[in-house]
Formats: C-alpha cells, structure tokens, sequence
C-alpha cells in the first residue's frame, strides 16, 4: 500500500523537475519590406529580473540580433553566454529568397 507522504514527496519532485527545466523564451519575427508595404519586426520584450545564460538558439544560419540593455547581432552560435538583467527583443536576418524570419533564443 503506498502511502500518502510517498505520493506528496514524489509529485513534489515532478513539479521541482517541471520548474527547473523550464526556460525562458525571446521570440521575434522579421518580415521583410516588399513593394508598396513595410518591413516589421515582431518582438515581444522580455524583463530579465537576474542573469540567464543562453542555453538553446532556433534560428536562421544568417543570424540575428539581441537588443536591450545589450546589443548583441550574431551569425554563431553564442550559447552559453550570460545576458544581464534588463528589457530584451530579438529580431533574425531574413534569409535572402524569404520574405520572413524567426528565432527564438533559449535562456535559463
């Protein structure tokens, strides 16, 4: 028989594991400027409240730029660098024969 302390402690630690593996997301879209429109960029800011260090990039082999309290454009990886806290947006090159570009840059 399993006893309801067991059941606590182990839904405890899937919650902890769930918390933990979490990341947080900076997404942005390029669009590109055709004839007669606007290009836009799309991104929604993120407040860092403490340090998050890049764990994962999905994103264009052109590139893209972290902008904020640091401007950082990329076309390598930069996984494992630490952003400080502060406002950040993220906008990708738009790949040349595409009208539109997204990424989205991992940190924890």
């Amino acid at each position: 028989m399993i006893r309801i302390s067991t059941i606590i402690i182990s839904l405890t630690l899937l919650i902890t594991t769930v918390v933990q593996t979490s990341a947080i997301e900076i997404k942005g879209v390029q669009i590109r400027a055709s004839e007669g429109r606007s290009g836009s960029i799309i991104s929604k800011p993120v407040v860092l409240t403490k340090a998050a260090t890049i764990i994962r990039i999905d994103g264009p082999k052109e590139g893209f730029c972290i902008t904020g309290t640091a401007t950082i454009c990329s076309s390598s990886e930069i996984i494992g660098m630490t952003l400080e806290p502060g406002t950040y947006s993220v906008f990708p090159n738009v790949p040349e024969g595409k009208n539109k570009e997204k990424v989205v840059i991992y940190l924890r």
